[in-house]
């Protein structure tokens, strides 16, 4: 073959000694990788909140963020269903990072010489915003960023788009503001986190808490169809209950299910009679989302003697689990571990099963005696937690009265 034959065929296989009929065939093989899962929400870093409010009698602005700056941190992060990409922040992977502002109406583009902000371009806090600002009453202003993320799997490239509200109260008007004191979403890993979960609701009128007897706070879940009702009114709520003064909703998160969405919204009076006010559409309301996932754990290690004593009628192997974290201590409570055997033998192995949990007692009947044999184990989600129903959705209880809860 000459060298002009390969120029104009470079992806064609050649053999120097050219036989009749001879031919190759090729066909491309990629990759299929699944879409990356993006997580994304804005949080307040520090005490400063994200609400001001201005005293028009003393000119005063509560806080007051030219002399301490709002504090506002993006947080991206990536769950890879394959596996190739560790999960969690990519904060530090983020490019071309743009902060917006909308005013009126109108919308610019906020740069590096506008010295009411400050942007963090690069690093783990890549994409946080420092307002050094006060905000107008009755102008609120919307920051947008915008910032992209390279997916190295693919080459894909991840648009990221988040938006904050920051507006300022009359104070003299006294507008109640209702807040929680946890994040927008929060992520329940039952494997590291506390089961319980205490909300707390707070309404401010400026810089100051509501009086008790301004106020009253209403709790609601959202049911499947996405619709909402007052806790306690629903047979599903006995993952929640509301403390007497109705300040706080305690939530057992391992009887939540998959997700759970809350809400509070407040009654307010300044006549001192909260319960005879209607919730509205502009009544004070804060969201909060809970979310159970267990992330990404490392291969189990089982630890077990190669060889055993002949007569040996069984065989408990030791079994460690960990991830990002280090060694899970009871693994059990939201793990199903299972275990398995089969002879060994060149063909495909049949396993079966024949144990379960951390400490199992596996039987030598399926080791041959010349071959030997092959232990697996499977680690799997036991799944949330739920309450039995009957064909009618009736919840089941025992003699107790208990409810009787599964996975």
């Amino acid at each position: 073959m000459t060298e002009l034959e390969r120029k104009r065929n470079p992806g064609r296989q050649y053999s120097d000694t050219k036989k009749d009929n001879d031919m190759i065939i090729t066909k491309g093989l990629n990759f299929a990788f699944h879409t990356l899962a993006l997580n994304k929400s804005i949080t307040v870093i520090g005490s400063v909140p994200d609400t001001q409010s201005y005293d028009a009698d003393n000119d005063t602005y509560t806080p007051d963020y030219t002399l301490t700056p709002l504090t506002l941190q993006p947080l991206a992060g990536i769950i890879d269903k394959d596996g190739v990409l560790q999960a969690g922040s990519i904060n530090a992977k983020l490019i071309n990072i743009r902060w917006y502002q909308t005013v009126g109406g109108i919308r610019t583009q906020i740069t590096t010489d506008n010295t009411d902000f400050v942007i963090t371009q690069s690093g783990d806090n890549a994409g946080r915003i420092m307002v050094k600002k006060n905000i107008d009453p009755g102008s609120p202003v919307t920051l947008e960023l915008h910032a992209e993320y390279m997916d190295i799997r693919t080459g894909h490239l991840y648009v990221i788009q988040m938006t904050k509200l920051i507006r300022c109260t009359n104070a003299t008007l006294y507008i109640p503001i209702l807040s929680l004191d946890t994040a927008d979403q929060v992520l329940y890993n039952p494997l590291r986190d506390q089961d319980v979960q205490v909300i707390t609701a707070s309404l401010r009128r400026g810089p100051d808490e509501c009086p008790a007897s301004l106020r009253l706070f209403v709790w609601e879940a959202a049911r499947d169809d996405g619709s909402w009702h007052e806790v306690g009114q629903d047979v599903f709520d006995y993952c929640m209950s509301i403390s007497s003064d109705g300040t706080k909703c305690t939530v057992d998160r391992s009887l939540m299910g998959d997700e759970l969405h809350v809400r509070c919204r407040a009654k307010y009076d300044i006549g001192g009679n909260p319960s005879s006010v209607e919730l509205s559409s502009s009544s004070p309301i804060a969201m909060a989302t809970i979310k159970r996932r267990i992330p990404a754990l490392d291969p189990p290690e089982i630890v077990m003697p190669y060889n055993i004593p002949p007569m040996a009628t069984a065989v408990s192997p030791k079994l460690t689990i960990r991830d990002t974290l280090g060694i899970i201590d009871n693994p059990e409570t939201a793990l199903l571990i299972l275990w398995y055997i089969a002879t060994n033998t060149a063909a495909t192995p049949s396993y079966t099963q024949v144990a379960e949990g951390m400490s199992p007692s596996i039987p030598t009947g399926l080791v041959d005696s010349q071959n030997g044999g092959i232990i697996a184990v499977d680690v799997e989600d036991q799944g949330a937690a739920g309450a039995m129903a009957d064909e009618n959705g009736d919840l089941l209880s025992d003699e107790n009265g208990d409810l009787l809860i599964i996975k």
